[in-house]
């Protein structure tokens, strides 16, 4: 009998094989972005886009795709990509512009970067008064249509950058027509304020001023519009609770023209001290709009790119020079600033901490099968924050271990993330995509401010604890109350199976090994039953160990037995038949081992590829992260090629 060293050479290795804590748990975190992924793959439109009223939807779930290992020549991402280009040339919605500049830089095609250089242009023109952004830009002229769409016409490129790469530019590198365009910006910006004197609201604003990071890569000038959304985040923090809400007041002191209010190594403008934040969800603030999680992570971004700006510039022109309190605007003068000193940034951070782990606060449905509302969008800003500024915690918190609580326990069985308010064209799956994956869109940006900004409140977690004591018991999570109910039961602990179960999950080293050697070994159904139902509790390489004797017990049953187990509800006895089969090198059940490859549990995928690898010494695929349509072609090969070799 084989054992189960072949399986490392055929490439499962240890993703396949260990399993960690639920809430870290990086296999069933792939696993339910493999799922995503197939499944933002099947809502995709045959005109490339995602069903939704406007075309950001489609650059958010392309650039999630990206962010997923899809590669950027896969026809899912080069469809949309044709579609952003064709929609884009003549788009005013500011949430489709931001999207479509992260998607497209994200990309790398060097034939789109003067549909960025323009969108970016727009984005410019079109924020307000009061540093901030409302829905549309300013319409977009005939000839500027006809240039861009002459200049998208001949599509993709071949030649790739990396992500975040682009070449050293500056403004006399910018397209004539957009250099003309900057030229006239004060004017062109004046009279789209004179129509919309609205202040602008903070979602809207986020989106802008992310794209306007990416966009500054590639040499636009966008320094003093990030300056400016500085100022307007500094000025309408709110006092009662150091966050921020979706929209701001246009009250005293908060107006054209008001400049930045002196943060950095200053005192906060509002007067409010760390000490005195009040806990738990965000009250009413001080502008008598009330904060919330997500434009709580808006004012927190405007004010770190701010910093990384400045930072930057100064570097750059001057390292050695001083002088200045707070970032300024590029050129200004001044030494690198420490953003960690900065009040506002503390407040902004206490206030986002409070929203992490509560399940009274930000997101209350979250897990009890009510609707989950815009929690989604909440938990990818949060994201961008914590990665942006290199944060492993947040109020003490775990952030991504609760947020990965959150998400695996309210993803579907389509895949997606469909219970939220934006489940339209899949933006709702795309944001918990972006979040399980940890994705950072502003890579640069992380680099500048690393090491420079701690959690108000940052300790050392315990060794295995998630965010600190009172969120393990605040946050009686419904992703753990998920998954012990998919487990199969334990057996009774009076039970001879059940005792051995019950040393195995309790004790340690010489007293674990022995309990798992006894229920590999022992007689009956009942040790199979046990030693699966354990697995399912286990992590790290007890588990691993744990999964290969299963397969050692599976490898001692009659082929036909086996064939019944690779039918059973649990996935572990699913799995574990399949490499059975290959340790008795026994080709009865090639069948369904093919049937498997279609199996749900991408873990059973995995197995049966390999024992089939192994069997047959042949490789019909699939491959890693397979679409439907490639799945299905692995398993018509394999069967064809089974039909004509498999009884020789």
């Amino acid at each position: 009998m084989k054992r189960l060293s072949w399986l490392v050479a055929v490439g499962l290795g240890a993703a396949l094989l260990a399993l960690p804590a639920p809430a870290q748990d990086k296999e069933t975190i792939n696993q339910a972005l493999e799922r995503g992924v197939r499944y933002l793959k099947s809502q995709q439109l045959e005109n490339g886009t995602w069903a939704h009223t406007y075309n950001g939807a489609t650059s958010l779930c392309a650039l999630t795709l990206l962010e997923c290992g899809v590669p950027a020549d896969d026809p899912a991402v080069q469809k949309a990509a044709k579609a952003v280009r064709k929609d884009m040339v003549g788009g005013t919605h500011v949430y489709s512009i931001s999207l479509a500049i992260l998607f497209l830089d994200r990309l790398g095609e060097p034939g789109d970067v003067a549909l960025i250089e323009a969108l970016t242009t727009r984005l410019l023109e079109a924020q307000t008064a009061y540093g901030g952004w409302n829905y549309a830009t300013p319409p977009v002229g005939e000839a500027e249509v006809r240039r861009l769409t002459t200049a998208t016409a001949s599509g993709a490129g071949t030649e790739r950058r990396k992500p975040g790469e682009t070449e050293k530019r500056e403004v006399k590198d910018l397209a004539p027509e957009i250099q003309d365009q900057l030229k006239r910006l004060p004017a062109r910006r004046a009279a789209f304020a004179a129509q919309e004197i609205r202040a602008g609201d903070n979602s809207n604003t986020q989106f802008a001023i992310l794209a306007l990071w990416v966009a500054r890569r590639h040499g636009l000038p966008v320094d003093q519009a990030l300056l400016e959304t500085e100022a307007r985040f500094r000025r309408s923090q709110n006092r009662a609770d150091g966050g921020w809400g979706y929209m701001v007041s246009m009250g005293e002191g908060f107006g054209p023209g008001m400049g930045p209010l002196v943060g950095g190594d200053g005192p906060n403008p509002q007067g409010a001290k760390p000490d005195g934040l009040v806990a738990g969800s965000l009250p009413l603030g001080n502008r008598g709009i009330g904060s919330n999680g997500p434009m709580t992570c808006a004012g927190l971004l405007g004010l770190g790119l701010a910093y990384g700006a400045w930072n930057e510039t100064t570097l750059r022109t001057d390292p050695k020079a001083g002088g200045s309190t707070r970032p300024g605007p590029a050129g200004g003068g001044g030494a690198p600033k420490d953003p960690d000193k900065d009040v506002n940034v503390k407040l902004g951070l206490r206030a986002l901490g409070a929203c992490v782990g509560n399940p009274g606060g930000e997101v209350p449905t979250i897990g009890n099968n009510s609707r989950v509302g815009r929690a989604y969008y909440f938990l990818w800003s949060l994201e961008r924050v914590a990665v942006a500024f290199d944060l492993d915690t947040i109020g003490n918190k775990d952030w991504y271990g609760w947020g990965c609580e959150i998400l695996l326990a309210n993803q579907d069985g389509s895949g997606g993330w469909t219970n939220g308010e934006y489940s339209e064209g899949c933006c709702d799956s795309a944001f918990a995509m972006l979040f399980l994956k940890r994705v950072n869109l502003l890579g640069d940006l992380t680099r500048s401010l690393k090491g420079k900004i701690k959690d108000p409140g940052k300790r050392i977690l315990a060794a295995g604890d998630v965010g600190g004591a009172a969120l393990k018991k605040d946050a009686a999570s419904a992703a753990t109350a998920k998954a012990a109910k998919a487990m199969p039961p334990l057996p009774q602990p009076e039970t001879p199976a059940g005792r051995l179960v019950s040393q195995l999950l309790d004790g340690s080293g010489a007293r674990q090994d022995d309990a798992l050697a006894k229920l590999r070994d022992g007689k009956g159904a009942a040790y199979t039953d046990a030693l699966a139902a354990a697995i399912h509790r286990l992590n790290g390489p007890i588990k691993k160990k744990a999964r290969e004797a299963l397969a050692e017990r599976l490898s001692g049953l009659k082929a036909i037995t086996l064939g019944d187990k690779m039918e059973d509800e649990d996935l572990e006895v699913r799995r574990a038949a399949a490499l059975a089969c290959a340790m008795k090198e026994d080709t009865t059940n090639v069948g369904k081992m093919i049937d498997l490859l279609q199996d749900p549990e991408s873990t059973v995928v995995r197995a049966s590829h390999a024992a089939l690898k192994e069997l047959t010494k042949q490789d019909f695929g699939p491959g890693e992260d397979p679409t439907p349509a490639e799945t299905a072609k692995a398993v018509a090969a394999w069967k064809a090629w089974w039909q004509k070799n498999g009884k020789k």
